[in-house]
């Protein structure tokens, strides 16, 4: 683990899955929680199942410790997804391309939110909302949380995905 001014970075290994750690990110930008997954590792190789109660369980922690944006979520609202992005006081600031020629940001104090263009037009990116990319609006489940926590949680394996798991995106593409 390494505790930073504005960042905590955690090395989660699993020896069942293999010796590749996973690295969990919670980071403070401009007034803004951002928690994303620094490296897959191992959890890159969970079957379906063991990955859904994984992400319910970084899901409910994340609202725990009042995380505002996850940055495996913010990928997943683009075709393609941004090379990298910054969060400002009052709006998220997205970079396309290799050499981030593209720059388009959203208000994040209104919705919904329409894109702005700041250095080039032709790129195709949604109009979004704000319960796509404030965690603030997804609710978590108590009892289907503390279940991801059981040693063998039953409910979760081959059953029905919960409802907060279905908007929300923790662990990556799929």
């Amino acid at each position: 683990m390494s505790v930073g001014p504005t960042s905590i970075r955690a090395d989660v290994l699993c020896p069942a899955r293999g010796e590749q750690a996973a690295q969990f990110c919670i980071e403070h930008r401009n007034g803004w929680i951002l928690a994303r997954l620094g490296q897959a590792g191992w959890t890159a190789g969970l079957d379906e199942a063991s990955a859904d109660v994984l992400a319910l369980s970084l899901l409910g922690l994340y609202k725990m410790l009042g995380v505002d944006l996850v940055g495996e979520q913010i990928e997943s609202l683009f075709a393609v997804p941004p090379t990298s992005y910054e969060l400002e006081r009052h709006e998220i600031v997205l970079f396309f391309g290799t050499g981030m020629e593209m720059e388009v940001t959203y208000s994040l104090e209104k919705d919904p939110l329409p894109p702005h263009f700041a250095r080039s037009a032709a790129l195709d990116v949604p109009v979004l909302n704000a319960k796509q990319i404030l965690l603030q609006g997804t609710q978590v489940e108590w009892s289907a949380w503390a279940r991801a926590w059981e040693p063998d949680p039953l409910e979760l394996r081959g059953g029905a995905v919960p409802a907060a798991l279905r908007n929300v995106h923790v662990l990556g593409r799929t």
